[in-house]
């Protein structure tokens, strides 16, 4: 279709105020997308001097009615808003940068069937169970992580992190092997070497060896061997059935320059605990942090390139106000919530922590006082999340 079959066709469309359907079978018209059409400057400049003239001279004859110049005003307009649409540079909006957003729950788990179909709805894309030591919380999560599966259709769903300083590597191996056999990729192993309160470290200490320092470090490279399938332990490390066709992804989650150096030798990917680092007062830079694992990061053939993502608290409420009054107060929340305010404010936080630390995805939970109010939050930040 050439410049002037194509004046006239949008021409006549607009007067008919009709759909029209071109050669390719789109529909164009009013209430319809125009097709896009490439014009160099050469091209709207005759359209413009030879093709506007024969078009809208001829209405224009003084021997014509009032009306049909009135007619011919209204076809020169058109005319000339065409010409600009077709002169006009297209413009093509930046497509944002698809972080995935997801969940880390610290909270009471009897919300878990509540919970899970919501955020699954909201688009998050995972969910993961922690492993806590409180009257309140729980210190299973992998059966945790097994009920959200069942609980979801497509979230994937894991742990951050079973504590391996007083857990097998083999007993670990073995019920991931099951989750995986269940929920075939979707299943998230992920591992950490934080202490528990002293009360609790006793009671493990009377029936079972915790690891400190290098005996963590040879658990963590002993649960990945055996993950991988690879023998390559003194003691024999063979991967423990029942065997399906996939593994889980394998996540070291910390807080620290030590773990981030474990993540990145072992061809982990490294969730960084953001809010629990501030906690801790770990004393390094968002840049920093990022720095030690993929520095140390060398690639595995299941993950060749360096994996991060980082993990924040905070309140998201009506307002900021509504939402400082939300942050409530205990171990976990002495350190300032990592965001605080309303979605659009929360999300704008979120986004900037994300960039300090170069990260590939978010996780988050919102710290409020009903499971109402929280998935009220969590949908607030993902609509805004969704839009940056």
């Amino acid at each position: 279709m050439d410049i002037k079959e194509t004046l006239t066709t949008k021409l006549v469309a607009q007067d008919n105020n009709a759909p029209q359907r071109s050669e390719t079978g789109d529909i164009q018209g009013r209430g319809h997308a125009k097709r896009d059409i490439d014009f160099t400057q050469g091209q709207a400049a005759l359209v413009a001097t030879g093709k506007f003239f024969k078009h809208g001279l001829k209405l224009m004859d003084p021997s014509n009615t009032a009306a049909s110049k009135h007619e011919a005003t209204e076809h020169q307009a058109n005319l000339c808003r065409i010409l600009l649409e077709m002169v006009a540079p297209q413009k093509h909006p930046q497509q944002p940068v698809k972080i995935p957003l997801s969940l880390l729950d610290i909270w009471w788990p009897g919300h878990i069937a509540t919970l899970i179909p919501a955020i699954e709805e909201l688009g998050f894309h995972r969910y993961w169970a922690t492993e806590h030591y409180s009257r309140h919380q729980s210190a299973s999560p992998t059966l945790i992580a097994t009920l959200a599966a069942g609980c979801s259709q497509t979230l994937r769903v894991g742990t951050a992190g079973i504590l391996l300083r007083y857990a097998s590597p083999l007993r670990v191996a073995a019920d991931f092997a099951v989750l995986e056999l269940f929920f075939p990729g979707r299943v998230d192993l992920g591992f950490a070497g934080a202490e528990i309160d002293a009360r609790y470290h006793q009671q493990y200490a009377a029936d079972l060896s915790s690891a400190d320092g290098k005996a963590y470090h040879a658990r963590v490279r002993r649960l990945v061997a055996l993950i991988r399938d690879e023998n390559t332990d003194e003691a024999g490390a063979v991967r423990p059935g029942p065997r399906s066709n996939g593994t889980p992804q394998l996540w070291l989650c910390g807080t620290g320059p030590r773990s981030a150096q474990l993540a990145g030798e072992l061809g982990l990917r490294y969730a960084y605990h953001h809010h629990l680092a501030q906690l801790r007062e770990v004393r390094s830079t968002p840049a920093e942090a990022a720095a030690a694992y993929r520095d140390a990061f060398v690639p595995h053939a299941d993950l060749g390139e360096p994996y991060l993502a980082i993990a924040a608290y905070g309140v998201c409420a009506a307002d900021r106000a509504a939402a400082e009054r939300e942050w409530p107060s205990g171990t976990e929340c002495e350190a300032r919530p990592s965001f605080v305010g309303n979605g659009p404010e929360c999300a704008e936080q979120l986004a900037g922590l994300v960039t300090a630390y170069g990260a590939d995805e978010l996780f988050i939970d919102c710290f409020t006082k009903s499971i109402e109010t929280r998935i009220t939050a969590l949908r607030a930040i993902a609509a805004e999340w969704s839009r940056l």
